[in-house]
């Protein structure tokens, strides 16, 4: 599962854009992208269950931070 195809206004969110930004930039308000963005955390949180659940490797990938040299994670 590809989050930035599932799950478009959580990546924008996750990756620091306000709620009035993202709701402008989909043509709704910031309240509606708040509930959009809870629904879409939700859906991929279940969906993860879900897979761990019936024993399968979760196909998911969300970058989160991004490497340094030494291999540390710079949040």
């Amino acid at each position: 599962m590809d989050v930035n195809v599932q799950a478009p206004m959580l990546t924008e969110h996750a990756r620091g854009d306000s709620l009035q930004t993202i709701g402008k930039r989909h043509g709704i308000s910031h309240e509606t992208a708040r509930r959009v963005i809870l629904q879409q955390g939700q859906s991929l949180i279940t969906d993860l269950e879900r897979d761990l659940r019936a024993g399968r490797r979760p196909a998911i990938s969300i970058p989160y931070g991004q490497p340094l040299r030494g291999g540390k994670t710079r949040w």
